[in-house]
């Protein structure tokens, strides 16, 4: 049996629990710490505009580009591209929060393989 993957929310998910403030602050501390912001995610396209990144039909290319598995490649593909990425990936993407907490706030869910 394949050990479930982390998947990024859809969009008929329940609504982003945001009655968790403490665990927002962490979340956003480590997505600035990653470098998930918009001048390192166009560096790390290799594009000037945020509607020129690779998507859907270009989506070898996207992966291309996040392969490194920094924090931020996964970032990005959990949240840019909807990939899924592997339980171990995505918890040490988050590092220091537990990935529990990202669950919590229903950014992210497991999906059974």
């Amino acid at each position: 049996m394949q050990p479930p993957t982390i998947v990024p929310r859809r969009h008929d998910d329940d609504p982003l629990a945001v009655d968790l403030p403490a665990v927002v602050e962490r979340v956003r501390t480590v997505l600035h710490q990653a470098g998930y912001t918009e001048p390192r995610i166009l560096e790390l396209f290799q594009v000037s505009d945020f509607f020129d990144i690779p998507r859907h039909g270009e989506l070898p290319l996207a992966l291309h580009r996040t392969r490194g598995g920094s924090p931020l490649d996964t970032l990005l593909r959990l949240f840019l591209l909807g990939r899924p990425v592997d339980v171990e990936t995505a918890g040490r993407a988050v590092r220091p929060t537990p990935l529990e907490d990202w669950v919590r706030l229903g950014l992210l869910r497991t999906e059974p393989n």
